[in-house]
């Protein structure tokens, strides 16, 4: 074949169905450019290349003209015209066979194509057969969206490509659960003959194939389908099988074999494969790649089943996570309000019998403290709509006993995110955290107050003490002053009296500064203020309070050194106020990475059932203290159940 405008002839060629093949490409006066000499012969014209010469020269003498006025009618109207001649049978220009021309214009050019009534009935055939096949396309398709299982998949597909192709026999072969890279039948195979199906079935039996061996493993190695004419030839290329091919070639008569990947996640998860008694036309091949493509449909199958199996295996993961846990773990349908699941601590947190809250995902919020009920409805409502959920709020249990709740929810969507499908929740109980905030309210509270009088007395002090010593000393200055500017001498007695006084001053100065901070910068201070705590108890006469300090004190933080002296000091004055002690011991001891500070009494003890009632305030300050430098504070009976100690523990960095 001789071709001029050789792209747009092999476009036009290969776009356009046999049936309506080009079979010439002439210009404007009829010369001929190119020819698809075989289709010419195929459909009775000359066996000659015409390119170079007018087309007229093929046509049967007379008719000529015919054809120069179609070629003509075409370029001038821009149109399809037709044309129904005789081709020339020989050199005298006698009439042959009888064909019916088209002429189609392409730019100044014109492609002359044959209308072949046959050919435009196999093409119908064809078209038909196309139909057909991208109606199973749509069948298996609709039937495999509402499949999650891979076995009732894989029936329907062999089914139906059996049945469709006329292929007698096919099955399945999957990747081995243990080892992927061995392919073993599935438990699906088609057979069209029930009496033939127990030869097949042994066959399959026996298609256990590495990925790469025969026809199937080919096809899982290469991810392209494959298809084997003159089966018999193939034999040698399937050692793994090849008694048990040969006899199926030879019992069932089966001649042709075909088989194509499932794929899933881009990856080949299995084969189909498929045999015929009959040979597969060859000019198949394309409808057996379009074949191929509802592998895909199976391996969608697959995807589903993997992701359901492995939401199973969450869900059960889940399960064993939150029988354990003590907050509550539910979900829900958003609709139905219809659980599926709560965990046994569901019950233990909302107060409410386990059967309820299997029928309702919200029971729980008729519980909810009218105060807090409004804010909690609008949160569920918002829930509903996508919005997550993160509130505290109080519920009053049957009893009429109030208790704190945390409770978070998360919606779950749907695949395009249009609509939630569940919602998943937890709740948990924080009424001793509550409880503990507000302990810890009043506690700083407390301490405000504590504050403020101490801050108030010594500012009493300030004014009556060591504002009244100043005054009196400014008073006699001034005194001393005017005598000597009138000439006099100082009087030596009235100076000692101003420095008496100053001296007193300066004492009741250091008392109060040592009531405001009574610990300093240096690390031995707390030391000396505790001792000087017991002596000025020891003074009173009333109790014999000692004090005892075992090793260093490695404490550089004066804040921290002072909370600890408060502590002890309320723990001494709770001792004189209410223990009818003897004697009090102070003591404060270095033991390695902790520094402890004991208060102990022999008195009469305390009610250990209700220690705060026994201390009043101070247990509370001091629990506060403590807390305030990451101490633990402990009060028991002391040895042999006599008495009250009050224990304060302090981690310290080890002096060594």
């Amino acid at each position: 074949m001789r071709r001029k405008s050789s792209k747009t002839w092999q476009t036009l060629t290969h776009v356009l169905p046999r049936a309506l093949r080009p079979i010439l490409l002439v210009d404007g006066e009829g010369m001929v450019q190119s020819t698809d000499s075989q289709m010419l012969k195929e459909i009775g014209g000359p066996s000659l290349d015409l390119t170079d010469t007018p087309l007229e020269d093929a046509i049967a003498a007379g008719q000529g003209g015919t054809v120069r006025d179609a070629i003509r009618a075409c370029i001038k109207k821009k149109e399809t015209t037709r044309a129904h001649v005789s081709w020339k049978a020989g050199p005298d220009g006698s009439a042959g066979d009888e064909v019916s021309l088209m002429f189609s214009p392409l730019g100044k050019s014109v492609v002359v194509i044959a209308e072949n009534e046959e050919g435009l009935s196999t093409l119908q055939k064809r078209m038909d057969h196309h139909a057909q096949l991208l109606a199973m396309h749509c069948e298996v398709a609709h039937i495999t969206t509402s499949i999650t299982a891979t076995k009732e998949a894989l029936e329907v597909v062999l089914r139906h490509l059996a049945s469709f192709n006329g292929w007698q026999f096919g099955h399945a072969l999957l990747p081995d659960d243990d080892q992927p890279q061995k392919l073993v039948p599935a438990a699906t195979i088609y057979s069209e003959d029930s009496s033939q199906a127990e030869s097949f079935r042994e066959y399959s039996r026996h298609s256990q194939l590495s990925v790469g061996e025969g026809l199937p493993g080919r096809v899982a190695e290469t991810g392209k389908p494959i298809l084997h004419q003159r089966l018999m030839d193939h034999v040698p290329e399937d050692p793994g099988r090849a008694r048990h091919l040969a006899r199926l070639i030879e019992t069932l008569g089966v001649c042709s074999a075909y088989a194509f990947p499932i794929f899933a996640d881009k990856e080949v998860v299995g084969v189909m494969e498929f045999f015929s008694t009959e040979e597969v036309d060859e000019d198949s091949e394309i409808e057996l790649d379009s074949i191929a493509a509802i592998g895909l449909q199976v391996g969608r199958v697959i995807e589903r089943e993997r992701a359901h199996r492995r939401r199973e295996e969450q869900e059960k993961h889940v399960k064993m996570m939150t029988q354990q846990i003590n907050d509550a773990v539910w979900t829900y349908d958003p609709k139905s309000l219809e659980i599926s699941y709560a965990n046994p601590a569901s019950a233990e947190v909302w107060k409410l019998p386990r059967h309820n809250l299997k029928v309702n995902g919200e029971a729980w919020s008729e519980q909810v403290h009218a105060v807090d009920r409004p804010r909690v409805l609008r949160a569920l409502s918002d829930l509903r709509a996508g919005v997550p959920m993160d509130e505290e709020f109080r519920i009053v249990t049957g009893e009429g006993k109030t208790h704190w709740i945390r409770c978070r929810c998360f919606p779950i969507h749907n695949a395009d995110e249009s609509a939630v499908t569940s919602i998943a929740a937890t709740a948990e109980e924080i009424t001793e955290r509550k409880d503990s905030q507000a302990t810890r309210a009043r506690l700083e509270r407390e301490l405000r107050t504590v504050t403020e009088q101490e801050r108030q007395r010594a500012a009493r002090n300030l004014h009556d003490d060591l504002g009244g010593l100043l005054s009196a000393i400014d008073i006699r200055v001034e005194s001393l002053r005017k005598k000597v500017n009138q000439g006099d001498h100082p009087d030596p007695k009235a100076v000692s009296s101003i420095s008496e006084l100053a001296r007193e001053a300066m004492t009741v100065s250091r008392r109060l500064t040592r009531g405001l901070a009574p610990v300093g910068d240096d690390p031995d201070d707390l030391i000396e203020a505790l001792r000087e705590m017991a002596e000025n108890a020891n003074e009173r006469g009333e109790i014999e309070c000692a004090y005892v300090a075992k090793g260093s004190v490695p404490l550089s933080d004066p804040q921290v050194a002072n909370q600890l002296f408060r502590i002890a000091k309320e723990a001494l004055n709770n001792a004189l106020k209410h223990s009818k002690a003897s004697r009090i011991e102070v003591e404060l001891v270095s033991r390695g990475k902790e520094l402890v500070l004991r208060v102990f009494d022999d008195g009469c003890g305390f009610d250990q059932s209700q220690p705060s009632a026994s201390m009043g305030v101070g247990l509370s300050t001091m629990k506060y203290r403590a807390q305030d430098i990451g101490a633990d504070l402990e009060i028991s009976p002391g040895p042999e159940d006599k008495g009250t100690q009050v224990i304060c523990r302090l981690p310290v960095d080890d002096p060594d």
